[in-house]
């Protein structure tokens, strides 16, 4: 998984090869194999979004619809308890995907309540002993139950934003969440300083 990860990150040859060999149906196939291992199904969904830069990968996907999009669910659902970072490369994976999907093909694959289930999921699965920042603006403490609504919130908002492929398209190598909910530099936006 992190091979494939790897080969096509910034690398069009490797996906239209991917896509020429139907590779994307491999991925799937692994995805719901091996959906109780975190690290392997973050990776292989990191390689779907990349690949997903490949037209005849976005198709293979699609006509498998809606087998294709649950299986990225469930894949999710499985991993984002222990890596929540799975969590936000399905929904890179699924914005990238199913970006010129329409009708109930979308509403599937873009089902936020499902998603938001997930979000549940990975929320649940952090320890409060692995927050950091509990201090808010004004120097008071934040209780244990507030922070976690505070980041779940933002994780929501998070995956709404990759679905919408509003942030992180294209290539992407490494994490976008950190095992305690807080966004990578990878999803912050870019900004661009203007020379004088």
């Amino acid at each position: 998984a992190i091979a494939l990860k790897c080969l096509s990150y910034n690398s069009p040859e490797t996906c239209s090869q991917v896509g020429r060999l139907q590779g994307a149906a491999a991925m799937l196939s692994a995805l719901r194999r091996y959906s109780h291992r975190e690290d392997t199904v973050r990776e292989l969904l990191g390689a779907l979004a990349n690949c997903a830069e490949s037209e005849a990968v976005c198709a293979e996907v699609q006509k498998g619809m809606p087998g294709t999009a649950i299986a990225i669910h469930a894949a999710m659902g499985h991993a984002a308890g222990r890596d929540p970072d799975a969590l936000a490369q399905g929904c890179r994976a699924l914005g990238a995907l199913y970006a010129t999907a329409s009708g109930s093909n979308a509403d599937i694959a873009f089902n936020f309540h499902r998603i938001t289930q997930i979000v549940d999921r990975a929320v649940q699965g952090v320890r409060a002993a692995a927050l950091d920042g509990t201090a808010d603006l004004f120097g008071g403490r934040l209780d244990e139950e507030e922070l976690l609504m505070m980041r779940r919130r933002k994780l929501d908002e998070l995956c709404q934003e990759l679905c919408a492929r509003q942030m992180a398209n294209g290539s992407v190598f490494g994490r976008l969440i950190e095992r305690s909910l807080k966004p990578t530099a990878e999803c912050a936006p870019r900004v661009r300083l203007r020379r004088k």
